[in-house]
């Protein structure tokens, strides 16, 4: 039974998975590349940030495994769109937003995207390895992020 719905389940996992038209990180022996990731800041047991790189010129960046995967992008102008996820605090969060932030990228230069809530909006914006903002700063509003609903599983005891 279990091995019918495995084969199943498999095939829609690899679909699932699969990036259409998504970005294509460029080779790295070709150019002077750019890289760039998303960011990670706690600043308590409650107070938390995480920021993703979702996508790159409109082209989803696909599987992205952590807030500091690093992604290798041709320098010049582009534009990000960065999945932000924060809590402000106990009983306060947790909270998500999607911005829009367009940075022109250098050779050779690492850059990271940080945000910082102001009232009802997120602010997300690019820092160099110096943690010098170089890019403009991205506003969108954010939305209460409820907790995925976990499911309850029963064990019926064998008779």
């Amino acid at each position: 039974m279990y091995t019918k719905l495995l084969a199943l389940f498999f095939p829609f996992l690899l679909v699932s998975c699969a990036s259409v038209n998504g970005y294509q990180e460029p080779r790295t022996g070709t150019r002077s590349l750019a890289t760039v990731s998303g960011s990670s800041t706690r600043s308590g047991l409650f107070e938390w940030s995480n920021n993703i790189v979702s996508s790159i010129d409109n082209k989803p960046v696909g599987m992205v495994w952590s807030e500091n995967s690093k992604i290798n992008v041709v320098p010049g102008p582009h534009l990000f769109v960065i999945s932000s996820t924060f809590n402000r605090g106990f009983g306060t969060g947790p909270y998500d937003s999607l911005t829009e932030v367009r940075a022109n990228l250098q050779p050779n230069a690492s850059y990271r995207f940080v945000s910082s809530p102001q009232g009802a909006v997120l602010h997300v914006w690019a820092v160099d390895s110096k943690g010098k903002r170089i890019s403009e700063i991205g506003a969108s509003q954010y939305h209460y992020a409820p907790p995925a609903p976990a499911p309850i599983v029963y064990y019926a005891p064998r008779r």
